[in-house]
């Protein structure tokens, strides 16, 4: 991999700042994540290869700011800018336009079950216990990181695809405050035919889910759109 860092350092408000740009090119970015501990193990083989970036920074205090982002990761292009508040509660603002997201490109093969003997063993030894499962008066654990930061984001992308669904023109404005998530427009242009727009708001990811939501689909057809959600 290549890098480069290249800025002033100055003092500002009793505080150091830097003002320059960076760079980062590498045809194997899976040796990055390693690096960092990140696991990769199950991610596909051919992806995770070429990635690059370039942009501008600049540091005060608590605040770092990225602008004018160029990025690729594995033919995929993302432009744009973010401020990353790095207070007791730190915050992400960004506004981001990728071209595509083929997220099934990346996501794990899928596992046959093993019928050959296993499966009665495993249920009888479980003690009626919940499997690893979230609690059910918390089916959002998953989601509790997201009480630790704020967040206020904005994403385009051209495409993306995900467990065979591909939706064209797709749109994202949302927010994140205290723990609850306020989604201002989630929309595309065309998924399986259709015009959607999303709004609504969800909370409670470490408790019982508050969740407020309104969808539109239009649609031409709708034999389409129903076979697309299954």
């Amino acid at each position: 991999a290549a890098v480069s860092l290249n800025g002033p350092v100055s003092t500002r408000r009793g505080a150091f700042a830097i003002d320059g740009s960076a760079k980062l090119a590498t045809n194997n970015i899976r040796t990055l994540f390693s690096w960092l501990k990140l696991k990769v193990d199950e991610i596909p083989e051919g992806k995770l290869t070429t990635a690059t970036f370039a942009g501008n920074f600049a540091t005060s205090g608590e605040e770092i700011q990225f602008r004018d982002i160029q990025a690729t990761l594995d033919g995929s292009r993302l432009a744009g800018g973010a401020t990353l508040a790095l207070r007791q509660r730190p915050a992400i603002a960004a506004s981001l336009a990728v071209d595509r997201l083929m997220i099934d490109a990346y996501l794990p093969a899928t596992k046959k079950d093993d019928s050959s003997g296993g499966g009665t063993q495993a249920a009888s030894s479980s003690g009626g216990g919940t499997g690893g499962q979230a609690p059910v008066n918390a089916p959002l654990a998953a989601l509790a990181p997201l009480q630790d930061f704020d967040a206020n984001v904005k994403l385009r992308a051209g495409l993306l695809s995900y467990h065979g669904l591909q939706a064209q023109d797709l749109s994202f404005d949302g927010a994140l405050l205290d723990g609850v998530l306020t989604v201002r427009d989630l929309s595309a242009k065309n998924v399986a035919g259709a015009q959607a727009k999303f709004t609504g708001a969800v909370g409670g990811f470490t408790g019982m889910p508050m969740v407020k939501a309104n969808l539109d689909v239009r649609a031409n057809e709708a034999g389409p759109v129903l076979k697309a959600i299954g």
